[in-house]
């Protein structure tokens, strides 16, 4: 019992702590987003850009960009 009491102490302080820092720098801190909100989420819109991450990744394996 004393281990999940714990887990919620820990929990509890971290919250505590993510707020505190939300309030004095969310100025200076971009807002949330999510990457999704920018994709087309549909099957055709996954596909395009699933090929892209995978053209990025060959050509970063073949050191062409650098």
């Amino acid at each position: 019992m004393s281990t999940v009491q714990s887990l919620i102490n820990d929990v509890s302080q971290k919250i505590n702590a993510l707020e505190t820092a939300q309030a004095l720098y969310s100025r200076q801190l971009s807002p949330d987003f999510s990457t999704f909100d920018y994709i087309n989420t549909d099957e055709l819109g996954l596909v395009v850009f699933w090929r892209l991450c995978l053209i990025l990744k060959e050509v970063m394996l073949s050191k062409k960009a650098f």
